[in-house]
């Protein structure tokens, strides 16, 4: 066997001489097989075969010995290489009861009377057939590790894709929110969300967020920590969004460190569908204030040009009249005619500017309704509408 070192545990009475050739054999340790299993730990033969680091321990297979609790105890003390677990049987194996050899949790069995070199081969074929099961079993336990990983990483990224589609689907703040509880509803975890909304502060779920939770979210809104973990509370800062888990699960640290990436890609997404929303409600505020202004313009505009050219029109028919009808000189009448076409003039350019004013206002709500129209989620194609004072045309 070379290097390969062996352990025999003999029966009571027997000593190595007993075993002919098989005492001969390199790097072996003769022990005493122990018959009281209920003290194995303080076992001195025991102690010795485990301190020996065997390759392979053989057992003398006698009656009333609980060979179950020998194995399993060996075992237990070598976590890593187990040796190979071998029955040491006399020439006759006639003589042993059958139930008993096939019972017992050993990997095969040698026989007394066979050759120094043949138990010497036999134990070399074990030891080689048990490394080989050894890295069979570590190459499926890391290929298993492996698929559970990708399991997990594909599930984490359906979680998210899945996440995605309900915010697409989302046209409101309350939307975000619920889009984000179903996420983590999906993991078991309980959590609460603060969401800014032009500075306005909304807290979710609606109407059941305690003080406590609060406090913790407007605390967190104000500081400059992305993420803060204390046990089972975990809390995710952005810049629009705060979401705080009440139940993680920190005592597992894979499974928290998943969730945790999870949930941070999770409220990034969240926020960034957030924020398209509150920018889409202001422009569209600001699309109705500006409407609501320039109709007002309009009707302004409307009143006072009419007002504006009755007053210039009839100040420019008196001067006209005055100027002919008047006793005048002829400077004093030119000068009067003059004063009439100037008034005139005066009012075209009056019209002029509020024409100016209206088309800069036609122009600034075409480009709020084009900046709101590519903020919508959906676009749907329609029918062509007639040309409008609020219409861009590009070219």
């Amino acid at each position: 066997m070379g290097a390969q070192k062996v352990v025999f545990f003999h029966a009571a009475g027997r000593d190595s001489s007993s075993y002919g050739e098989l005492n001969e054999l390199e790097g072996s340790l003769h022990l005493t097989l122990p018959t009281d299993t209920a003290s194995l730990s303080s076992n001195d033969d025991v102690v010795k075969g485990i301190a020996h680091h065997p390759h392979a321990i053989l057992f003398d297979i006698v009656e009333n010995v609980d060979y179950h609790a020998l194995i399993d105890h060996l075992e237990q003390s070598f976590p890593e290489n187990t040796p190979t677990m071998l029955g040491f049987i006399d020439d006759s194996l006639e003589q042993k009861p059958c139930n008993m050899l096939t019972t017992l949790p050993l990997d095969s069995y040698i026989g007394h009377n066979w050759e120094k070199k043949r138990v010497e081969n036999k134990l070399q074929s074990f030891v080689k057939l048990k490394k080989h099961n050894q890295e069979l079993q570590d190459q499926l336990k890391t290929s298993t590790d492996t698929a559970l990983t990708a399991m997990r990483a594909a599930s984490e990224i359906g979680l998210l894709m899945q996440l995605v589609e309900w915010l697409q689907e989302s046209s409101s703040i309350d939307d975000v929110a619920n889009a984000l509880f179903r996420l983590c509803n999906s993991m078991e975890l309980s959590t609460y969300t603060l969401i800014l909304d032009n500075n306005e502060r909304h807290y979710y779920p609606e109407g059941a967020v305690h003080e406590a939770a609060k406090k913790i979210l407007d605390e967190a809104i104000t500081t400059d920590i992305r993420v803060l973990s204390k046990n089972r509370i975990l809390v995710f800062k952005l810049e629009y969004l705060v979401m705080v888990v009440t139940n993680a699960p920190w005592e597992d640290q894979e499974k928290y460190g998943r969730l945790r990436d999870i949930l941070l890609q999770g409220a990034a997404l969240a926020e960034a569908k957030a924020r398209t929303i509150a920018v889409n409600n202001l422009i569209n505020s600001q699309h109705d204030q500006v409407n609501s202004i320039m109709d007002l313009i309009k009707s302004v505009s409307a009143e006072t040009q009419m007002y504006a050219r009755d007053i210039m029109k009839n100040l420019s028919d008196e001067l006209h009249i005055a100027a002919m009808t008047l006793d005048l000189t002829e400077e004093q009448e030119a000068k009067l005619l003059q004063l009439s076409s100037e008034a005139f003039d005066s009012m075209e350019v009056l019209y002029q500017n509020s024409d100016a004013l209206e088309l800069h206002f036609h122009s600034l709500i075409s480009s709020i309704t084009a900046v709101e129209a590519l903020t919508k989620n959906v676009v749907t194609k329609s029918e062509p509408e007639p040309p409008s004072d609020d219409d861009v045309e590009l070219f």
